[in-house]
């Protein structure tokens, strides 16, 4: 059977009674002598997507829900919302454990060699750019990070990730900023640091995630960001990211105006570089082996994991 297809089907490797078995995709096992663990990273699907694919994203996600003896979403708000599509999930043990990004992502010192990157990045050294990170799908408005750089004089924006350009978003940046903007459709983390520490900020003007990387990324290479007060967002950026209240090119353009404070600019990539001290893989993978453990004594109240008291 192809592997896309595998997927969406129930584990068949034989695995220990008394196991627990983590799925990072709505995978589960009919054997109820192991426990099984679900992430939860967001109801996008449930919101913005139509059709089969939704059928049968939200009829896989359900069985494994069901199935579930613990469940871990990345945010509160992805558990608001789970809990709004699947009400019945508030009976179940859940934990909300944040991501945390790649230390490869951090500031880089003033005289950067730029051998190691390819002959394009170079010039960026010289633009005054606005970076946007990602997909360029309905709710990430990537239409109105286009017309908030459109507003601003003598800005270029960035693109990076995300896929190929449509034909319809190159015909949108050349009528309303043609020749300020730049495409890099696939980046290296190496590449990507680079452009977090040399743009003047990120614009996420995303109005649903389930958590946000990008905006973490930007903070811990020293990038201010500018975002929606919406869905998980303000969780990742806590207080020290500038907050849209609406999705529109004047709400945004306003928080960018005030970064050109250089006293200012300073304050809240100083703010980000703390804030973002607060995310951790270590962090991570300790809160998820307490779960387990907290999910073993509820399955098997005389059984539990062995401690572990380190994690590296």
């Amino acid at each position: 059977m192809p592997l896309m297809l595998q997927r969406f089907l129930p584990i068949t490797v034989p695995l220990e009674a008394g196991s627990i078995f983590h799925s990072s995709y709505y995978r589960i096992t009919h054997d109820r002598s192991i426990a099984t663990i679900v992430t939860v990273y967001d109801c996008i699907y449930e919101r913005y997507r139509f059709g089969l694919p939704k059928v049968i994203h939200m009829l896989q996600k359900k069985a494994a829900l069901r199935a579930a003896d613990g469940i871990i979403c990345i945010s509160m708000n992805t558990q608001r919302d789970m809990e709004t599509y699947y009400p019945w999930t508030a009976t179940k043990p859940v934990k909300v454990i944040p991501l945390a990004v790649d230390k490869n992502f951090h500031p880089l010192e003033k005289g950067l060699d730029l051998n190691e990157l390819p002959g394009e990045y170079k010039e960026l050294k010289v633009l005054k750019y606005i970076l946007y990170v990602g997909e360029r799908v309905f709710h990430k408005n990537f239409s109105i990070a286009v017309e908030t750089v459109a507003a601003i004089p003598g800005v270029t924006l960035v693109l990076a990730g995300g896929g190929k350009i449509s034909r319809h978003e190159t015909s949108m940046l050349e009528r309303l900023i043609p020749g300020r903007y730049r495409i890099f459709c696939r980046v290296s983390l190496l590449e990507l640091n680079y452009l977090y520490n040399n743009a003047f900020c990120l614009l996420y003007p995303s109005k649903y995630e389930g958590f946000g990387l990008p905006i973490l990324e930007a903070m811990q290479s020293g990038c201010p960001v500018v975002a929606m007060r919406s869905s998980s967002i303000p969780e990742v950026c806590g207080n020290v990211g500038l907050l849209a209240d609406e999705d529109s090119p004047d709400a945004f353009v306003s928080l960018i105006n005030r970064l050109e404070d250089v006293g200012y600019r300073c304050n809240v990539v100083a703010a980000g570089l703390e804030w973002a001290r607060r995310f951790s893989w270590e962090k991570v993978t300790q809160e998820t082996l307490d779960f387990y453990q907290e999910v073993a004594h509820l399955k098997w109240p005389r059984k539990s994991l062995p401690e572990i008291e380190n994690v590296t």
